[in-house]
């Protein structure tokens, strides 16, 4: 078995889910995720080179999808635990489904599809990136504010936002 990747690639990571999505119609099961990471990023844009994990809500067929996504990162010689549900905790508690849209379903051959895949929206993954940071700005307090309401940015966070505000100043100025 080649060592386990520490990065996975767009391609890479459409393989993996068309792989997932194949096990899962084998054993005549289905399943939806809801990617709320960086892949999320990856996969929408094609700006992003890879990621480390594959950060998701398991919205339908929990135990089927995490035994195959288990396969899969063997078969596929990904990182261990490549499909993570450690998002879980920025999600907004509002149960608003607007911050996600579809993927596509999987696998994408001629046989049906046995899994399909949500991503957040580009608005929806900057609100919980910019809560997950804690950094606050106008623009930021919007975005937060729609998907979080009542979020509470610490002190602490806007200190930081104080020092980021100083740095870019001072880069403009040497420019």
């Amino acid at each position: 078995m080649p060592p386990a990747a520490t990065t996975i690639d767009r391609e890479t990571l459409l393989q993996a889910l068309d792989r997932l999505g194949a096990i899962l119609r084998r054993q005549k099961q289905v399943g939806e995720i809801a990617d709320c990471g960086g892949s999320a990023i990856l996969l929408q844009f094609d700006w992003r080179e890879g990621t480390r994990d594959v950060d998701v809500v398991v919205r339908e067929g929990h135990g089927p999808v995490h035994e195959a996504a288990r396969a899969v990162e063997a078969d596929l010689a990904l990182p261990a635990g490549w499909l993570s549900e450690a998002v879980a905790g920025y999600l907004s508690r509002s149960g608003d489904a607007r911050g996600l849209s579809e993927l596509g379903q999987f696998p994408r051959d001629a046989g049906p599809p046995a899994l399909r895949v949500l991503v957040a929206r580009p608005e929806y993954l900057f609100a919980m990136k910019a809560l997950a940071a804690r950094i606050e700005t106008s623009v930021l307090a919007a975005a937060v504010g729609r998907w979080f309401p009542g979020a509470d940015v610490p002190p602490h966070c806007r200190a930081f936002l104080r020092e980021v505000a100083r740095a870019r100043a001072a880069a403009a100025q040497q420019q």
